[in-house]
């Protein structure tokens, strides 16, 4: 039988455990064909809890319900693939949901185009 030892293990201080309990109870989403131009972050009525990562909060303030996750990275000046990950966080937390963007809805089913011609 094996010993136990009795110190600490040495995990650092920026291991994101919620990263990756989000990518490992999510294996079927992959972040490279989530369509981030036209895929919308919506806030919930969830309160904000008060150990939320700065820059997910910092991120959280400027969800509109309307921009993309791109839009939201020029907005906010991250890197796509960061707004994508906090956002995957953040749904994961029950704070967004994700949606269509406005104009991807609002195109009109192929029985009500006008015709032409």
């Amino acid at each position: 039988m094996g010993r136990v030892s009795l110190h600490a293990t040495d995990v650092r201080s920026n291991y994101d455990v919620e990263a990756v309990a989000l990518e490992t109870s999510m294996p079927h989403v992959a972040l490279a064909h989530l369509p981030v131009d036209v895929t919308t972050p919506i806030r919930t009525n969830c309160a904000v809890p008060a150990d939320l990562e700065l820059r997910a909060s910092f991120l959280l303030l400027h969800v509109d319900g309307q921009s993309s996750i791109r839009e939201l990275a020029a907005l906010t000046t991250l890197p796509v693939a960061d707004v994508l990950a906090l956002v995957l966080n953040l749904v994961a937390r029950g704070l967004v949901t994700l949606g269509g963007t406005s104009s991807v809805q609002a195109v009109p089913a192929s029985g009500d185009r006008p015709k032409t011609g």
